[in-house]
């Protein structure tokens, strides 16, 4: 499957179009059919959403993602995820920081 298969197939999140520019690198996944688009910065990957692939397939892609990252010698940040890939690949070593309305939020609960 190529990348523009995934994406019209698999890519639901509202920043996804960001995938497209030509300035984006893609990650091709080995786990599953799709990619994870990504933005090298310094000693982080920053991916942009989650992993392009089936909602089944997030665990393994996301593991399999940061294998590589982990192999480069950076570490991983994602930016722009939803909260159905939060729930699907949550590890104690997550940290969550919301943003637009979520944010809002949480600073006038303080």
């Amino acid at each position: 499957m190529t990348n523009a298969e995934a994406f019209a197939r698999f890519a639901t999140n509202a920043f996804a179009p960001l995938l497209l520019d030509p300035g984006v690198a893609r990650y091709p996944l080995r786990s599953t059919e799709g990619f994870v688009g990504y933005y090298p910065a310094g000693s982080l990957i920053v991916a942009l959403g989650e992993p392009v692939c089936d909602p089944g397939h997030l665990r393994e892609a996301t593991a399999e993602f940061e294998a590589w990252c982990e192999a480069q010698g950076r570490d991983v940040l994602y930016a722009l995820v939803r909260k159905p890939f939060l729930d699907a690949v949550a590890t104690p070593r997550a940290l969550v920081v919301p943003i637009g309305e979520d944010l809002k939020a949480l600073f006038r609960a303080r």
